[in-house]
């Protein structure tokens, strides 16, 4: 388990030589508490991950990348002749994104041995995402892309009441989950995808339908 790295700092409570009065040292460490109320109350401007490096991996050797709402990190370092021939280390890490966050400005940069992810949090008016409705249709056909933005989700094992779909400003989640007991086995199933609206398309207008095999087509129109 990798821990945020805490940074430590004295207080100042007066030089042993001159010792600080009760009266004015009660009165220094309530100001104190009270200030440290207020910073608790206010809200962090950005989410924070860190990651702990061994020494031995370059950080042409370092790779982070998102997958199924994770943040993943894989690191790799192999030394040898060949492939045939070598001591690899690799380390692999991951850790789920938050759904307030502005993906489009996640980076990330090594510090000593961390490298550490940033990303802004979104707008409370982003944050709260918007629920997309589902229409059922019995139209397979295909709608022209060269119009407008399609995308298309396979969820036939899932029924429309187990499925939900957000939009988060120009981010598209999917889930669905369902669960089944038959005979005293529980069997249980379920589905997260994310998705990008690309910034030429009318994000506002996406619309999402599911035909009679069970297929999710999200549909969008170009900005004009």
């Amino acid at each position: 388990m990798d821990y945020l790295p805490i940074t430590y700092q004295n207080r100042d409570s007066g030089s042993p030589h001159n010792p600080m009065p009760m009266r004015d040292l009660l009165k220094s460490l309530l100001h104190e508490e009270l200030s440290n109320n207020q910073l608790v109350k206010q809200e962090p401007l950005k989410w924070t991950q860190s990651f702990q490096l061994h020494h031995h991996f370059h950080p042409g050797e370092v790779k982070v990348f998102i997958k199924d709402g994770k943040l993943r990190l894989h690191a790799k370092h192999a030394r040898g002749e060949d492939e045939e021939n070598c001591d690899i280390r690799e380390s692999k890490r991951s850790v789920t994104l938050p759904a307030d966050i502005d993906r489009s400005r996640l980076h990330c940069y090594s510090h000593g041995h961390q490298l550490v992810v940033e990303a802004p949090f979104l707008a409370k008016s982003q944050n709260e995402g918007e629920e997309i409705a589902i229409e059922e249709t019995d139209d397979e056909t295909r709608d022209d892309t060269s119009s407008c933005f399609r995308q298309d989700m396979d969820l036939s094992t899932f029924t429309p009441d187990h499925i939900s779909v957000q939009r988060c400003g120009p981010d598209v989640i999917v889930r669905a989950d369902h669960c089944l007991d038959e005979d005293g086995i529980k069997v249980s199933r379920s589905f997260h995808r994310e998705f990008k609206i690309p910034p030429n398309v009318s994000s506002e207008k996406l619309r999402c339908r599911r035909n009679n095999k069970g297929m999710l087509m999200f549909w969008a129109p170009f900005q004009s």
